[in-house]
């Protein structure tokens, strides 16, 4: 059983992960706007469209494991898109043995889905 101490470290950064991924939608919708690749105007499309989804899903389930949920909700300006989508399967990574297998699972869509979005926007500029 986890300590009391051992559960709200973990609960910060289970909201971490989701504040990352409701930013990102966020973040990657304007750099859709941004770019001047039509490949990766459409590769940021299938991204905020797909994360808004699975964050959705992710916090769903968390929120009727855990019942809890705390907005962490950090604004960046100037983000370099490759390094935050890194950022997002990394925190992934961190969380993932802390957290329900049905949780696990939407964490490994999350990050196939950035580690996708960063091949097609490095490799069809």
């Amino acid at each position: 059983m986890q300590s009391f101490k051992q559960h709200t470290d973990r609960e910060v950064n289970v909201d971490t992960f989701i504040g990352l991924c409701l930013m990102s939608v966020t973040y990657m919708h304007s750099a859709h706007f941004a770019t001047k690749s039509y490949a990766q105007h459409k590769a940021f499309e299938e991204f905020y469209k797909e994360m808004s989804e699975l964050v959705d899903k992710f916090t769903e389930v968390n929120i009727g494991i855990t019942g809890v949920y705390k907005p962490v909700l950090k604004t960046e300006n100037n983000i370099d898109t490759v390094e935050y989508l890194r950022r997002i399967a990394v925190t992934g990574e961190e969380i993932y043995n802390s957290v329900d297998t049905s949780l696990q699972s939407i964490i490994d869509e999350i990050k196939t889905l950035c580690y996708q979005t960063i091949y097609k926007i490095t490799h069809f500029a």
